[in-house]
């Protein structure tokens, strides 16, 4: 959720998030309907490509780590 709290760090400016009067909206949704679970709708997709591609993208989060992340903890 997008708050004045979060608006400073610019990270959280990126991250997808809801603003307080789509927060309220889905939080009368759940006590309306009961629906079973509540989500987002690409996470159906994300978690097939999760499964698809695990492979693929554990190797290139290595690579990632290792020549973008790694040099910088070097002293």
């Amino acid at each position: 959720m997008h708050t004045r709290m979060t608006e400073p760090t610019p990270l959280l400016r990126k991250l997808p998030g809801l603003s307080a009067d789509e927060a309220a909206d889905v939080v009368a949704k759940a006590i309306i309907e009961r629906p079973r679970t509540i989500e987002p709708w690409w996470v159906w997709p994300a978690e097939l490509a999760t499964v698809a591609l695990a492979g693929p993208v554990d190797w290139a989060a290595r690579l990632w780590y290792r020549y973008a992340i790694e040099p910088k903890r070097r002293p």
